[in-house]
């Protein structure tokens, strides 16, 4: 009794300790990728974690039966391709089924230029094997407006199963507008604490403008990365208010609920966007 006593209680020692050690790695470069946690105000109803059903499911007796893949497709031999520009370049880019069997494309977006763009959207062209164009989705970005030398995530679902086993090729790229003034406002993020709840992780800060402006239209996005640096699941930061004065302060939160859907992560990382308030 005693021997068993000892082993039981080492082996929730070293459960302790992991789950210590992986709580503390409290930095900005913690970050994961994938989807938006319900009520951040990032993710479209058809993938709110609190649904009952989603496509492909069917709802009997209280009971959910998930239908998975059905086609001989593997995404890992799909090859991205981003498309090139003098301004903008598309990193850390991945691509993966999820548990419903749904193609997931998703990535980063870095303005290498001095210009801040707008009206940005990506584009998704679909190729087969003989670079027949299958498929062209066109996506309009998280934010209004992106800053010079930062970084914008992306996400696409891609639910057509029938032509997944077709796809060998994805080409990845950016039309935008330049924004003709430029924005004077200023941000920083802070975070305060990490901390969880059952099967909740909830990361709590601050972000602060340091700038003699105004500004407008926030949106602070978390991007969380697998050990490769891809990105694997966004989320949209919960605040108040989409607006902060001359040296205001507000404080965020972004909530992730470890279930099957959530992808590995090793590292996150906070983007903010915003726009100079309009002065009547």
């Amino acid at each position: 009794m005693g021997k068993l006593f000892k082993i039981t209680s080492t082996i929730f020692l070293l459960f302790i300790l992991m789950w210590s050690f992986f709580g503390c790695q409290n930095t900005k470069n913690l970050s994961g990728t994938q989807n938006l946690f319900p009520g951040s105000g990032g993710l479209p109803a058809e993938f709110s974690y609190l649904e009952k059903t989603r496509p492909g499911e069917s709802l009997e007796n209280g009971i959910v039966e998930r239908q998975g893949p059905i086609y001989l497709f593997d995404h890992t031999l799909v090859e991205i391709k981003p498309t090139s520009s003098m301004d903008l370049e598309i990193k850390k880019f991945n691509v993966y089924q999820d548990i419903y069997g749904e193609l997931i494309v998703l990535g980063e977006i870095y303005n290498k230029s001095n210009t801040t763009k707008t009206n940005m959207a990506i584009t998704f062209d679909f190729y087969d094997k003989q670079k027949n164009l299958i498929k062209s989705i066109k996506e309009k970005a998280y934010a209004d407006y992106f800053l010079p030398k930062t970084e914008l995530p992306f996400y696409l679902v891609y639910d057509e199963r029938t032509r997944y086993i077709d796809i060998s090729e994805i080409k990845i790229g950016v039309n935008y507008n330049n924004h003709n003034k430029g924005i004077e406002g200023a941000v920083v993020v802070t975070e305060e604490k990490i901390f969880y709840d059952n099967d909740i992780m909830s990361i709590k800060g601050n972000i602060f403008n340091i700038s003699s402006n105004d500004i407008e239209k926030i949106k602070l996005i978390a991007t969380f990365y697998n050990e490769k640096g891809q990105v694997v699941f966004i989320r949209e930061c919960y605040i108040q208010t989409d607006k902060l004065l001359s040296w205001q302060k507000q404080d965020f939160e972004v909530n992730i609920l470890f279930d099957e859907y959530i992808k590995p992560f090793t590292a996150y990382n906070f983007g903010v966007f915003f726009r100079d308030s309009l002065k009547v």
